[in-house]
């Protein structure tokens, strides 16, 4: 796995627990948004 790949779910991990807390906002949207296209690109799906 590349540095890539681990700030993706670092980002994916944040990104859990604003949603569990209930406090999601446009940021945290592009964030997910980021992670995602991050972790596509790591798998080359």
């Amino acid at each position: 796995m590349n540095l890539n790949h681990w700030i993706s779910l670092v980002i994916g991990c944040f990104v859990l627990v604003d949603l569990l807390v209930g406090k999601p906002n446009w940021v945290t949207y592009a964030f997910a948004i980021i992670s995602a296209y991050n972790f596509t690109l790591a798998f080359n799906l």
